[in-house]
């Protein structure tokens, strides 16, 4: 994949955003999205995606802790498929303990987007060559 990946820890409310260097080495929390709808969410993320040459996307799947799905899962799912026509691969991630993480290091939404992406980093590294 070449091109900046970029992560979204999506919730109703606020939805954290995050991004690689070219490389996709570092991992850097971006902004927070606040009080934006669905469609101004996409409009946003198709500027994003051809102004950072973004080649992928990375979506935090809320699970319970049993690593069952819930209504926020069911929720995010339906998130997801908004963004199937942005032109770029979509992969989920686990982010059961990103806002926890976040929480202890004083960071915000941006903070557990940029764990996410950085689990998905470390995740990817350990099945490439």
């Amino acid at each position: 994949m070449s091109g900046k990946i970029l992560a979204l820890d999506y919730g109703k409310k606020r939805i954290g955003v995050a991004i690689t260097d070219p490389d996709q080495t570092v991992a850097f929390p971006r902004e927070v999205w606040k009080g934006k709808t669905n469609s101004e969410v996409l409009e946003t993320l198709e500027n994003l995606i051809k102004e950072e040459k973004v080649c992928g996307i990375v979506v935090g799947l809320p699970l319970a802790l049993t690593g069952e799905k819930t209504a926020q899962t069911r929720e995010t799912e339906v998130f997801i498929e908004t963004l199937s026509h942005l032109g770029v691969p979509i992969h989920t991630m686990d982010e059961r303990w990103t806002t926890i993480q976040a929480d202890l290091t004083g960071g915000d939404d941006a903070v557990a987007a940029q764990i996410l992406l950085k689990t998905y980093l470390d995740k990817c590294a350990k099945i490439l060559p």
